[in-house]
């Protein structure tokens, strides 16, 4: 009995997971970017990353919107910069706002630690992080 009951909760989380990893991929309102960019944490733009809970937002590759912030002593997040519940607009760029951010369309606010948020449907879109030495990370997707 106890093994039945362990192999359901298994299958109940797995589905569960499953659904969360395609609500992310298959997000109909932003397109999944291909890219790869380093940042310099040496460079005076960057510098506040060698910081902890200190988020920045940057345009890559001329239309390519993120915010990346360290997390903890090593660990960085990236997420994309533009609000998942619509499409890319004039509105949609989120704005940081301490530890979250916030869609100027339809005030929708973000945790930049979970990228959930209590009330829109879609989360952010999350990016790999890579540190590649005391200085230099790689977002990738």
């Amino acid at each position: 009995m106890k093994n039945k009951i362990l192999v359901f909760l298994i299958l109940v989380l797995f589905i569960s997971c499953e659904k969360e990893t395609q609500r992310r991929s298959n997000n109909p309102y932003l397109p999944n970017y291909n890219f790869s960019t380093l940042i310099n944490l040496s460079l005076p733009l960057y510098s506040s990353l060698n910081f902890v809970s200190n988020p920045i937002s940057l345009t890559i590759d001329n239309d390519i919107d993120i915010i990346v912030m360290k997390v903890s002593e090593g660990n960085y997040i990236a997420w994309n910069g533009n609000c998942p519940n619509h499409s890319k607009s004039s509105c949609s760029k989120l704005i940081i706002s301490g530890l979250n951010s916030k869609c100027a369309c339809e005030d929708y606010t973000y945790s930049l630690y979970s990228g959930q948020s209590q009330t829109a449907p879609y989360p952010l879109i999350n990016y790999s992080v890579e540190v590649l030495g005391n200085s230099l990370i790689r977002v990738y997707n």
